[in-house]
Formats: structure tokens, C-alpha cells, sequence
């Protein structure tokens, strides 16, 4: 599962998740933040959630940087006048941010990582020359949740981490 999830092949690693579940084993943990590895939209993480409520698990600050991460990585939307130059959901984004709120994830270095290495525009992006709005909207209103859920949550130290 790991090998398929690491790929973004989300219905390999389903089917392998599934797989688990008919050998009547219990998914844990570990089996779920591999298979978030997979999830690149919103759809793909309401099925975890889903199946962590089945399973009677609580959401954690692990699972849902795997969920980040992998939002992260998949970067699915073209800019506009730019080649080769792609962005993540950033509306499955801000719903992840929801999701840290929700279950009371605490800010770490490794969730703002990831978060600020898409808060900001991409390095080829020249807004002044060739602008796209659309992506302009989107990295915003990111930017706006990121920001709150910033100003909001507690913050876990280096040392807390481990």
C-alpha cells in the first residue's frame, strides 16, 4: 500500500486498504496515514474520515499532515500564461486547516512547513506581467484560513514534538 500511496495512486491503495479490512484485520493508525498519502482532494479525504469514524479512531496531528502533505505534493491546476506551472487545491486546503481546528491539532513545524511552502506564490509567478486571477483567489483565501488557524491554535515546540 505504502508503494501505491507514495505514487498519489489513491485506488490502488484503496483496494489494498480494502484488502485489509476483508482479512478482517483492524486498519490502525499507521495503515491510514499510508493510505493519506494517496488522498489529493476532498472527496478522497471524507473517505478517511469516514473510515476513521467506522473504525471508533480519533483524527491526529499525524493524519492530518499526511492529508497536508499530500495536498501539498499534488499540484492539479495549471496557472494561467505560465508553462509548467502548477498549483495544489487550495480549497481542499483550507478544508484540511477546518479539519486542524475541528479536532484541536496543535500547530507544528511540520504542518507550517508544508503550509508555507504554498503560501506564498510560486517563484516564477510574476503577478505584475502575466496575472491570473483565478489562482490569485484561491492562494488568498488560503492564505486568509492559514492565517487565522495561525492566530488561533497553540503552538507545539520542537522539544513537545518528539
Amino acid at each position: 500500500m505504502f508503494r501505491q500511496a507514495v505514487r498519489g495512486d489513491h485506488k490502488l491503495a484503496l483496494e489494498t486498504f480494502e484488502k485489509i479490512k476483508e482479512r478482517n484485520l483492524q486498519p490502525n493508525y499507521q495503515s491510514l496515514c499510508i493510505h493519506a498519502k494517496s488522498c489529493n482532494n476532498l472527496k478522497h479525504a471524507e473517505e478517511i474520515f469516514q473510515q476513521i469514524e467506522e473504525s471508533n479512531m480519533k483524527v491526529n496531528a499525524f493524519l492530518l499532515r499526511s492529508l497536508v502533505a499530500a495536498a501539498v505534493q499534488h499540484r492539479l491546476y495549471k496557472v494561467k500564461g505560465y508553462e509548467g506551472l502548477r498549483y495544489p487545491d487550495f480549497y481542499y486546503l483550507v478544508y484540511l486547516i477546518k479539519q486542524l481546528k475541528k479536532h484541536g491539532v496543535k500547530a507544528n513545524i511540520q504542518i507550517i512547513h508544508l503550509f508555507e511552502t504554498v503560501a506564498f506564490y510560486a517563484e516564477k509567478y510574476n503577478r505584475w506581467t502575466c496575472q491570473d486571477k483565478e489562482y490569485e483567489r484561491r492562494i488568498n483565501s488560503f492564505r486568509k484560513a492559514y492565517n487565522e488557524w495561525l492566530r488561533t491554535t497553540d503552538a507545539i515546540d520542537a522539544a513537545e514534538a518528539k
